[in-house]
């Protein structure tokens, strides 16, 4: 059974082929006139949902790689939809965001980061940050504060490459530190 639906406004019965708009399970549906759907999976978005209010009707813009934009929905529903799409994606987004925190730990923090697996945090990680660039104030409504840390640190770099290269550094650094008693007794006791 559908969680929160949202139908065309008024203006919208006549010029969109809407029926429905609901959430089930980890899905949107989008139900048409002719008893056809199109379900977009919750969790494949890539960002948060833009709801959007107009004189007559509100529209949402769901981000799925794409951009979607429904439109002619009634203002209430729709702005309840948004919200609970929101509020559902948050949800996935902060098992993405602790994946990403898994991998930076383990690819660059617990050892020296890799040509290799510079294209597994491009994807993983690299992408979760530019898309909280894209609108950072909506992500603080819905993660937490650790969350929003990470992504803040990382989107500090302007690109991969230099946000590449400033995990090794520290990592060079963090090394380097751990292991300057040793290198002081080496120092210390030239063999010549």
């Amino acid at each position: 059974m559908a969680q929160f639906i949202a139908t065309p406004s008024g203006l919208g019965r006549f010029f969109t082929r809407i029926s429905t708009v609901t959430i089930k399970q980890n899905s949107l549906v989008i139900h048409f006139k002719n008893n056809t759907s199109r379900a977009y999976l919750i969790s494949d978005f890539t960002n948060f949902t833009h709801f959007k209010k107009g004189l007559f009707s509100g529209e949402i813009t769901l981000n799925h790689g794409t951009k979607t934009v429904i439109s002619f929905l009634n203002k209430q529903q729709a702005q309840t939809l948004s919200e609970q799409l929101n509020s559902v994606f948050s949800n996935y987004l902060e098992e993405k965001v602790n994946t990403a925190k898994t991998l930076v730990k383990r690819y660059a923090t617990n050892e020296y980061l890799r040509d290799s697996n510079v294209p597994v945090l491009k994807s993983a990680v690299f992408s979760l940050v530019q898309q909280y660039g894209a609108s950072p104030s909506l992500w603080q409504q819905y993660l937490s504060i650790t969350d929003i840390k990470f992504l803040t640190i990382l989107s500090s770099s302007p690109t991969a490459a230099h946000a590449t290269e400033q995990l090794r550094k520290t990592y060079e650094q963090k090394t380097l530190a751990a292991r300057a008693d040793f290198y002081n007794v080496i120092e210390s006791n030239p063999l010549t």
